[in-house]
């Protein structure tokens, strides 16, 4: 993917983990990187960043209306975006299930399709990576809301 065609990135979770580290490899490749996430504003030395809980659906359109500000043409979305808390599988509740179906399922499918939406209206093409889990093809008695979700 490390291909000069792209120049542009948009990176949804990029504040912490895997998302955080591929943010890293990016910029030292020069990229440009746009960071959503939901966490309060890092301070990430020439990265853009953007505050944005992906699970609020009513959100989308103004969030992507900020984006279009600050990267005139997004070359590649790359979607880290993951949500729920590790409970052994008597411990999960609904809580934690809803909010990590509404952030690796609902919330990454609805943003996706809002932006390929306002792209082909502009007829801009880009490049979309849903970052999934080797969880995907498994499960434990761990975080089975995670595992389900990254199946989904």
């Amino acid at each position: 993917m490390v291909s000069r065609k792209i120049k542009n990135l948009l990176v949804i979770g990029g504040a912490n983990g895997i998302g955080k580290e591929a943010v890293s490899f990016f910029k030292k490749k020069n990229y440009k990187i746009l960071v959503l996430d939901i966490e309060d504003e890092k301070i990430m030395k020439n990265i853009n960043y953007l505050k944005f809980d992906i699970s609020k659906i009513q959100e989308h359109k103004k969030i992507l209306q900020t984006v279009s500000k600050k990267i005139k043409k997004i070359d590649c979305v790359i979607n880290f975006a993951r949500a729920g808390q590790r409970k052994d599988i008597k411990a999960e509740n609904l809580e934690n299930w809803n909010k990590t179906m509404n952030v690796n399922l609902t919330g990454s499918f609805f943003f996706i399709r809002e932006l390929i939406s306002e792209n082909i209206n502009k007829k801009l093409k880009f490049n979309i990576i849903n970052i999934s889990s080797i969880a995907s093809k498994f499960t434990t008695r761990e975080s089975p809301s995670y595992h389900i979700s990254k199946a989904g």
